[in-house]
C-alpha cells in the first residue's frame, strides 16, 4: 500500500513540475485558444521612449529567422511589428516605405513562445535580431540581439509586457539617438538631405534601365520646378544631381541653357510636366534624358515631385516624390 501511494505522489509530482515549468504552447494552436487570448492588442505609448523622433520615416520588416522557428504562423510576429510601429508613431515618428523613408528597421525573430507557469501565471519568450539602417546613405545605424521575456497574469499581459521591454530596447538605443542628431545637424539651415535622397532614389531607378559606362556621358536637361518661384529649390536640386549622379555618365544642362532654349522654341517650363512636351522639347534641343518636376504643397510641406523620361522612347523611367518639413 505504501509503495502504491509513493507512486501516485511521484506521478502528482511530476505532473505538477511539467504544467508549471515546461509547458509550451504553439502560438497557433487552437487546443489552447481559450487561454491565449488576443495578442494583436497592444495599447500605444506604453513603453518609456526618450527619443522624440522629430517626423524621421521608418520602414518596419519583420520576419521568422527560418522554417524551423518557434514562432507559429506568420500572423503572430505582426504583433512586433505593430508594437514598434505603434510606438514610434507616439513618439513623434511616421511610418514610410523603400526610398521615402529614413530608417530601415529588419527584425529577425529566432523565437516566440508563451510558457504557463502555473494557473495565473505566464511568459512570453522573445529573441529577435535586429538591424538598423540609414535609408539615404545605405550605412548601419546598429545591429543588436534581443532576448527577453515578459511575465502577466494572462497570455495577453505577458505578452505585452515583452512587446513593451522590446519597443523599449530599440527605440532608445543611443546610437539611433546620435545618428536622427547626425542628420538634423547636416541639413539645419537648407533641405541638403532632401535634395539628396530624392537624387538618390532617381538614380537607382535608373541603375538597371542605362548603361552604365557608355561611349559618351548622357545628356540630361533640368526643368526645374514649375511653381518654384525665385529658383530656391530648383538651384539645390540640380546641385544634388550634379554631386550624386556619377560625372562620368551623366552631363547636366541647367535651367538657365534650358530656359534659352524654351525661349527659341517658344515654349514654356510650366508645360513641361507631360511627357508628350517632354518628349518634343527633348527632341530640339538634343539631350538624351529630361528631367522635370513641379511643386506642390500639402500639410504644411512642401512636395517635390519630379520625373525622369527617356527622350528616345518617351518612357518615365523614374517618378519619385519627398516632402520637406516646412
Amino acid at each position: 500500500m505504501k509503495s502504491v501511494l509513493l507512486f501516485f505522489a511521484l506521478i502528482v509530482s511530476v505532473f505538477a513540475l511539467t504544467s508549471c515549468l515546461t509547458l509550451q504552447y504553439d502560438l497557433d494552436s487552437t487546443a489552447h485558444s481559450d487561454k491565449l487570448y488576443r495578442y494583436d492588442e497592444y495599447a500605444p505609448g506604453r513603453a518609456n521612449i526618450d527619443v522624440d523622433f522629430d517626423g524621421a520615416g521608418f520602414e518596419v520588416v519583420i520576419d521568422k529567422q527560418d522554417a524551423n522557428t518557434p514562432v507559429g504562423n506568420g500572423l503572430y510576429i505582426t504583433y512586433i511589428k505593430n508594437a514598434v510601429q505603434w510606438e514610434i508613431e507616439e513618439n513623434g515618428g511616421t511610418l514610410a516605405e523603400g526610398t521615402m523613408a529614413d530608417f530601415l528597421m529588419d527584425l529577425s525573430v529566432s523565437k516566440y513562445t508563451l510558457i504557463e507557469l502555473s494557473r495565473k501565471s505566464y511568459k512570453i519568450l522573445i529573441d529577435a535580431e535586429v538591424t538598423v539602417s540609414g535609408v539615404v546613405a545605405g550605412d548601419e545605424v546598429f545591429k543588436k540581439i534581443y532576448s527577453l521575456s515578459g511575465r502577466g497574469e494572462t497570455p495577453q499581459v505577458a505578452n505585452q509586457d515583452a512587446l513593451k521591454k522590446l519597443a523599449e530596447g530599440i527605440l532608445n538605443k543611443p546610437e539611433l539617438a546620435d545618428y536622427m542628431d547626425s542628420m538634423k545637424r547636416s541639413s539645419a539651415g537648407d533641405y541638403g538631405a532632401y535634395y539628396d535622397r530624392l537624387a538618390g532614389t532617381m538614380m537607382s531607378d535608373l541603375q538597371d534601365r542605362v548603361d552604365s559606362d557608355p561611349p559618351m556621358p548622357y545628356r540630361v536637361a533640368f526643368a526645374g520646378f514649375t511653381d518654384d518661384y525665385a529658383d530656391p529649390h530648383s538651384g539645390s536640386f540640380l546641385s544634388s544631381l550634379i554631386n550624386t549622379w556619377p560625372a562620368q555618365q551623366w552631363t547636366f544642362y541647367s535651367r538657365d541653357q534650358m530656359g534659352r532654349i524654351l525661349e527659341e522654341q517658344n515654349l514654356q517650363l510650366s508645360g513641361l510636366f507631360d511627357s508628350a512636351s517632354m518628349v518634343d522639347f527633348g527632341r530640339l534641343s538634343g539631350v538624351d534624358f529630361l528631367i522635370a518636376g513641379r511643386l506642390n504643397e500639402s500639410g504644411g510641406d512642401v512636395i517635390l515631385e519630379a520625373q525622369v523620361l527617356s527622350v528616345t522612347t518617351g518612357e518615365i523611367l523614374s517618378s519619385r516624390n519627398v516632402a520637406i518639413p516646412q
